[in-house]
């Protein structure tokens, strides 16, 4: 569910609401121009952050508004036009606020449900590896939302190879996943890895020889044992990755194994 629109008051005196309005929705261009620019003192200060250091509450809020605000088509394209992405990967970049990244991730994943936006942030070489080394970020939510971004990508048929082939080239991404498969205990993790896994798996065959191996399988085992029967369309993914690793003769060994 969207949120209410920035109440009147955060817009000054003297302003046209409709005018300021992004599109057809309530929401306020000045709002988000001031949120966004926010974002980029958030940016310039994060040489100084401490490892694990947030940011005050009152700008974390003004920021996850923000968060819900972009899964609005207009809100997106509006925030494309003001460069939000550079600036957001700016932030991801040199963020040492895991509230932070996460948020600014999650914006991302949003405007990637934007088709000509998803090409954008995917033809952008820089970002594509700074989202895949969050791979290895120690902090679930902010994998749960990176795995998200990744998914909605790979997900668009014109641009998921700016994806699959520096995943396939450096194999920390393995390594990452693999250590997912086996320790993680959040259930949302867990389920979008699944669905991220499943679509991998599914349309690059490359990808799916390489990554049959043993450890692998035994982390899918692990992930499954793990997820439980509650979450039954978490398993049905994990289930189907086992099958699909079956299909090429490194899977049926490690399956045997």
């Amino acid at each position: 569910r969207n949120p209410s629109p920035p109440p009147a008051e955060m817009l000054g005196e003297g302003v046209d609401l409709h005018a300021d309005n992004i599109g057809d929705t309530a929401y306020s261009k000045h709002w988000f121009f001031t949120t966004l620019m926010n974002l980029i003192q958030v940016r310039i200060g994060c040489g100084a952050e401490a490892a694990g250091i947030d940011i005050d509450e009152e700008l974390e809020n003004e920021l996850c508004k923000l968060w819900d605000m972009s899964i609005n088509k207009d809100v997106a394209r509006f925030l494309q036009e003001f460069h939000a992405v550079n600036i957001l990967m700016g932030v991801i970049d040199k963020s040492r606020a895991p509230r932070v990244t996460e948020i600014c991730v999650g914006i991302l994943g949003n405007m990637a449900c934007c088709d000509e936006i998803c090409k954008d942030i995917s033809n952008n070489e820089k970002l594509v590896d700074v989202i895949l080394a969050l791979l290895q970020d120690p902090d679930a939510p902010t994998l749960v939302e990176t795995i998200r971004l990744i998914h909605t990508c790979v997900s668009n048929k014109d641009v998921r190879t700016n994806w699959l082939t520096p995943m396939k080239r450096d194999s920390t991404v393995y390594t990452a996943v693999l250590f997912m498969l086996q320790s993680s205990t959040n259930a949302d993790l867990l389920h979008n890895l699944s669905s991220l896994l499943d679509l991998l798996l599914d349309v690059d065959e490359e990808l799916l020889v390489a990554w049959a191996a043993p450890d692998f399988v035994q982390g899918l085992h692990e992930a499954i044992k793990q997820t439980g029967e509650e979450k039954e369309l978490t398993v049905d993914s994990y289930l189907h990755c086992l099958q699909l690793l079956s299909t090429t003769e490194n899977g049926v060994q490690a399956l045997g194994g």
